[in-house]
């Protein structure tokens, strides 16, 4: 019971509107949040009045652009892996019935057992190839759907709300500003990466399909282009907490002065060094683990290729450019700490002698230059570690 109240508690606290906030930045984010229910209602509704929620027989799909091609390498490879499949199943169970002779003349008296592993090996990789040809039924894929799409969500909503209130606690509940321009191009990013992927990996292929789903554009067309809603959404709320830590990250919120005797011991700017250090560090982890599951669930679906990649890699770069922003004030603040530390006297006994307070900035560059990207590099390679273990493991279920 506690615990539902400290959630309840802690909800009602991150759904707070802050002073500075931007209300039409909330809004574009329910928006995106908007488009991704609709885009998934209408493909689904499409789904379904074409029969893709189950089914035994492949659906015949569409035959014109480049489809036609398509589904008959589809149909043809899936045959092929069938005969393949049966062929394995009879060695195998001739392997089995040889376990039972006991004529020590049978030529695979003593290799039975051994024979029978290799089948039951091939029969698992052939099986899970078998899967790259057939369409994926609405069934399937619903709950997995279902996450892909509101698991962002829910990370942006929530990155987005900390990084502003952490950042309005640093400034004085001021707001990010200049906003707009930030937003639109994130949200063009990440929109066009996604659907551009789309059409790379479903409208233009032709001969070997990677995989085949209810919403392909040669199993459903409409199911396909109403996505694209859910595509654009999905850009929208991505941006959200991008467009703010972008905003933080000018150098006009950095603090100009540095003042020795401020009472935080920390010159006076403690509270935004450990905004630098806390959001240059979290939103690299926060898409590392996310470009990791996404990578996996995708390969879940089918056999993966380089267009799964560039979402994931444009999101990735967009993140290192915000980071490197946040070092740069960082290293900003350190020469101004450097610059005021020489203004307190004309040698290093008399700065010593008056006890300024230490670098503000140690904690999160380091003493030295190669500290950061080391503590940024190890973090990353654990989470990616930790996520692939849970993966390997099943914990998320895709396994």
């Amino acid at each position: 019971m506690r615990f539902w109240l400290w959630l309840s508690d802690w909800w009602q606290w991150l759904m707070f509107r802050n002073a500075g906030e931007p209300h039409p930045l909330r809004r574009l984010f329910w928006l995106g949040f908007a488009l991704i229910l609709v885009g998934n209602a209408v493909a689904i509704g499409f789904a379904l009045r074409n029969r893709l929620w189950e089914f035994k027989d492949p659906p015949p799909g569409v035959t014109w652009y480049r489809c036609k091609c398509q589904l008959d390498e589809r149909r043809k490879n899936d045959k092929k892996l069938q005969r393949q499949i049966c062929v394995a199943n009879a060695r195998k169970e001739y392997f089995e019935a040889s376990l039972s002779d006991s004529n020590p003349s049978n030529p695979y008296f003593s290799a039975a057992r051994t024979r029978i592993l290799e089948e039951e090996e091939v029969l698992k990789k052939l099986n899970d190839q078998a899967k790259w040809y057939q369409v994926q039924s609405l069934k399937d894929s619903v709950w997995l759907l279902a996450g892909i799409f509101l698991i962002p969500v829910l990370l942006s909503f929530c990155a987005g709300r900390l990084i502003l209130i952490h950042g309005a606690r640093c400034t004085g509940d001021d707001g990010p500003d200049r906003w707009k321009a930030a937003y639109f191009v994130f949200t063009a990013l990440g929109a066009s990466s996604i659907i551009g992927r789309e059409i790379f990996t479903s409208a233009l292929p032709v001969g070997d399909r990677i995989w085949f789903r209810w919403n392909s554009f040669c199993i459903c067309p409409a199911a396909w282009f109403s996505m694209w809603l859910t595509f654009i959404g999905i850009g929208m709320v991505v941006a959200y907490p991008l467009c703010i830590v972008w905003c933080y990250s000018r150098t006009n919120w950095r603090p100009k002065f540095l003042d020795c005797q401020a009472p935080d011991g920390c010159w006076g700017v403690g509270s935004y060094v450990l905004f630098l250090q806390t959001w240059a560090l979290t939103i690299f982890i926060l898409v590392i683990t996310g470009s990791v599951l996404y990578i996996d669930i995708s390969a879940t679906w089918g056999r993966f290729t380089i267009a799964y990649a560039v979402p994931p890699a444009i999101l990735a770069a967009c993140t290192v450019v915000v980071g490197l922003r946040l070092v740069w004030n960082g290293i900003g603040i350190r020469l101004e700490y450097q610059k005021q530390l020489e203004s307190l006297g004309t040698t290093w006994a008399e700065i010593q002698a008056l006890k300024p307070p230490p670098d503000p900035t140690i904690g999160f560059l380091g003493d030295t230059w190669w500290k950061l990207p080391a503590t940024i590099f190890g973090a990353l390679t654990a989470m990616w570690a930790l996520t692939q273990l849970l993966l390997r493991q099943g914990i998320f279920g895709l396994r």
